[in-house]
């Protein structure tokens, strides 16, 4: 966040005419200081609302692993399919149940 900050600042600086006096370079600085008090303020009462609201979110989907990605039909509908408990357990180097290697 403070990376864009900096950056729209030096942007902002940058779009400021030549000939601007020291008290407009002053005021915007002000202002902009005001602009990323307020937008820190905002973003933090933000994340405090809705960190609940994806814990709860969180523990309803449960573990995502157990299942396939979404597939889409073509008339729009979106499937979502549960791994198999053998399919859920293997790990992605693992052979399959069933199947062998050649060493």
């Amino acid at each position: 966040m403070k990376h864009f900050i900096a950056t729209a600042a030096a942007t902002f600086m940058l779009a400021l005419p030549a000939q601007a006096g020291e008290n407009s370079v002053d005021d915007f600085l002000k202002r902009f200081e005001d602009f990323s008090n307020d937008a820190q303020t905002l973003m933090e009462s933000w994340a405090e609302e809705l960190a609940p609201k994806l814990e709860d979110l969180m523990a309803k989907m449960g573990d995502l692993s157990a299942y396939h990605p979404p597939e889409v039909l073509p008339n729009g509908d979106i499937i979502l399919r549960r791994k198999r408990p053998e399919e859920h357990n293997q790990t992605p180097d693992a052979p399959a149940p069933g199947e062998t290697t050649d060493l």
